[in-house]
């Protein structure tokens, strides 16, 4: 296939390194693009979805798709996401170390292939550099590791904006900001583990060598929380993986996660069916109509439906991660209860009701 700017030059039934052609009728801008776009063509030929999805499956969520008006990408994730609940299950019954890390690998990259396609690979390409520099770097490339895999993500949302500008599409950047941030919790507890004079918060999280590859990749790839999230530390993941934690039956608060998420993914069809925010904002009647306070108050109300649905997603998942054991956190001191409360992805009253954007982050 031939064309301006990159192109790839067949040779021999061989796909070649891509070739510059007409390099003085493009800007830098155009070159990045077409290079990310001939990148991914690349990524295509590795593997996508095509090879491990049954025809049958597909055929049915398209159909799925064009009846209840959401994307294939949206029921694909949503099956992942119900999909968790057995997968924890398992997972957590699973005999030996080795086995929840297998189980971890293979069914969560079999994930990220279902959900995102040839994206899959962006996960690995990140976490491999990670690795390889703490690797090399040691303890102290804390920073480099850090500023290497969010420069990656940085990139892989900035084509998102350009091709997609506003759009709401289905891509690997869900599953890569939850690895990102594992990397980076990795990098920088990696190093409290090996500094002098930790803090009691420190060591509470700190790991003095790097994981193996097994153990690495089943971290960023535990099934319950690869496509998207919550986030959970690596010393926490490794010791229920490696059954240092008696977890009592996980089954009921599991389950009233899975409650708290269908509630709100309830609130914001509700809501987003009187109020959709998209048409709102081109809707010349709506825009010209009533004071300020009126349509102020109108989109305040349109943005909750709209910000709901990711609290279901949240939600949702953490019943997984509740189910895998891994957000058991131990018998509250007061009132002696278990606590579920290890790995959240949101605190929804803490974020909505918070006094600033200190509290509504933390």
């Amino acid at each position: 296939r031939r064309g301006s700017g990159f192109g790839w030059a067949p040779v021999g039934g061989w796909w070649c390194f891509p070739v510059l052609l007409h390099p003085g009728k493009m800007t830098m801008t155009d070159l990045f693009m077409q290079a990310f776009n001939e990148f991914g063509n690349v990524l295509v030929l590795v593997g996508s979805a095509d090879a491990v999805v049954p025809a049958g499956l597909k055929t049915m969520i398209a159909d799925l798709s064009g009846v209840v008006g959401i994307s294939a990408g949206e029921i694909k994730m949503f099956l992942c996401l119900m999909l968790a609940y057995p997968l924890g299950v398992v997972w957590r019954h699973l005999p030996t170390p080795t086995a929840k890390h297998m189980f971890s690998i293979v069914v969560g990259l079999y994930m990220l292939v279902f959900v995102y396609g040839f994206q899959w690979i962006h996960v690995i390409i990140s976490a491999s550099l990670a690795f390889l520099i703490m690797k090399v770097g040691g303890p102290k490339s804390r920073h480099i590791t850090a500023a290497v895999v969010m420069l990656y993500l940085a990139c892989m949302h900035i084509y998102r904006q350009v091709i997609d500008y506003l759009g709401w599409t289905i891509d690997v950047t869900f599953a890569l900001m939850v690895v990102t941030q594992k990397l980076h919790g990795l990098a920088f507890n990696y190093y409290d583990g090996n500094c002098e004079n930790p803090t009691d918060e420190q060591k509470a999280l700190s790991t003095e060598k790097l994981p193996s590859l097994l153990e690495f990749f089943s971290f960023l790839l535990f099934p319950s929380g690869v496509i998207m999230g919550p986030c959970v530390e690596f010393t926490d993941y490794i010791k229920f993986a490696n059954g240092e934690v008696e977890i009592p039956a996980p089954y009921l608060p599991g389950l009233r996660r899975a409650g708290m998420g269908i509630f709100y993914f309830g609130l914001s069809q509700v809501i987003s069916s009187y109020y959709p925010t998209k048409t709102l904002l081109s809707d010349e009647k709506f825009l010209t109509s009533g004071n300020l306070f009126t349509r102020f108050g109108i989109q305040l109300i349109s943005l909750i439906g709209y910000r709901t649905r990711y609290y279901f997603a949240w939600k949702f998942s953490e019943g997984a991660m509740i189910l895998s054991g891994i957000g058991f956190n131990g018998i509250d001191k007061d009132s002696g209860k278990y606590r579920w409360d290890r790995v959240e992805a949101i605190d929804v009253r803490g974020f909505d009701f918070g006094q600033s954007l200190r509290q509504s982050a933390a």
